[in-house]
């Protein structure tokens, strides 16, 4: 199941912090000062549940220019990595993105390490490497 939220007052948004800070400040030392942002409460947030446990979240926030979505804090914890959660979770927000919103475009800072999962979805890097929170990214395109 999958719970959308444009509040930072839900549970489900709640749910899906607490699984950006396992993945982005414990396992991968992002410092906990910049997990969290000034664009939280202007996001959509996509929690991911497997029987009624959070497994999975992304955030997506619309750019200035027109049309275009940025897929933001992606993230699954490492119990139920591999299963496809990410995938469908990803797969249904960017149909929310494209026939609810109206987007027809969504971008991304990827990491490298993930830019194969992230190609299988149809998505494109390009440009070079760049370093975000001490971790090697690339940006990445889609058409939706």
């Amino acid at each position: 199941m999958i719970k959308h939220s444009n509040s930072t007052d839900t549970l489900a948004y709640a749910d899906g912090l607490q699984i950006r800070y396992e993945v982005f400040v414990e396992e991968e030392h992002v410092p906990e000062n910049i997990e969290l942002d000034e664009y939280e409460s202007v996001s959509e947030n996509f929690t991911f549940y497997v029987s009624s446990v959070p497994a999975a979240v992304l955030r997506l926030r619309g750019l200035d220019e027109e049309g275009v979505v940025k897929v933001e804090r992606m993230a699954v914890l490492k119990k139920f990595r591999r299963l496809g959660f990410g995938k469908t979770l990803l797969t249904q927000a960017l149909k929310w993105a494209k026939h609810v919103a109206g987007y027809k475009k969504a971008v991304m800072n990827a990491q490298v390490s993930a830019v194969p999962f992230y190609t299988s979805l149809g998505f494109v890097a390009f440009g070079d490497e760049f370093d975000e929170a001490g971790i090697a990214h690339v940006k990445m395109e889609k058409v939706l």
